[in-house]
């Protein structure tokens, strides 16, 4: 009976067990620097679905519009942190840029313009409960 018991027991802790390699780096991106040029968008190819957008920055979160297209509802000047699908824009009247992660595995950055003299740096944060990353974006200026 108690070789049943330790059986049963070792065989739980065997499908309870965590794969840290299988939960934490399977969402890595591929390239976590991406250098945009405006209206040319750029993809950030993940490894796997596990990840949400933890928050996009510049020193301090960005606020600006965000859209869940499988609700079609804009959310107006909230930090921009979304996780699933999403379509987030971004406009202070110098950069204007635009995150979409219309597929689970891609993360595409489009600028519209860029109005400063010198190249903007912005970060996007993504993870999920085990892992955060930051992806760095940098944007040259707007053609004048």
């Amino acid at each position: 009976m108690n070789k049943v018991i330790g059986c049963l027991l070792a065989y739980c802790l065997l499908l309870t067990g965590c794969n840290s390699d299988r939960f934490v780096e399977d969402f890595l991106p591929e390239e976590t620097n991406l250098n945009v040029k405006c209206n040319e968008p750029a993809t950030v190819c993940f490894e796997g679905t596990d990840w949400d957008i933890q928050g996009v920055g510049n020193g301090d979160l960005l606020k600006g519009d965000v859209y869940y297209p499988n609700i079609d509802r804009l959310i107006k000047d909230t930090p921009l942190v979304a996780k699933g699908q999403v379509r987030m824009r971004y406009d202070d009247n110098r950069i204007a840029f635009i995150i979409e992660r219309n597929r689970l595995d891609e993360l595409e950055v489009t600028v519209e313009e860029n109005h400063h003299s010198a190249p903007y740096t912005f970060f996007i944060q993504v993870g999920n409960a085990y892992l955060i990353r930051n992806i760095r974006v940098d944007v040259q200026p707007s053609v004048k």
